[in-house]
């Protein structure tokens, strides 16, 4: 019953895990309120820790894509007109 408790708090954390990825700026509401009760010290660390990590992460996926995409075999233009496709 215990592990049954720690799985259903730790399974809305980790979905909201992927929030940062998709929209960074929507997720700073989130952000805020799972850090409500802590001092302005730590939330500006814990804030620092995560612009820092996104960075690379943004950084690295830059820069990386066009291999990832090389190596599944899908091209730029393709990638391209299917985001077209889907605008409209």
């Amino acid at each position: 019953m215990t592990s049954l408790l720690i799985a259903l708090k730790i399974i809305p954390m980790i979905f909201a895990a992927f929030f940062p990825v998709v929209n960074p700026i929507g997720t700073a509401l989130i952000l805020y309120g799972m850090t409500r009760g802590v001092d302005d010290q730590t939330w500006k660390s814990i804030s620092r820790k995560i612009a820092f990590i996104l960075s690379f992460f943004y950084r690295f996926s830059f820069f990386s894509a066009v291999y990832i995409l090389k190596l599944f075999g899908i091209s730029i233009p393709l990638c391209s007109s299917q985001a077209a496709l889907s605008w409209h």
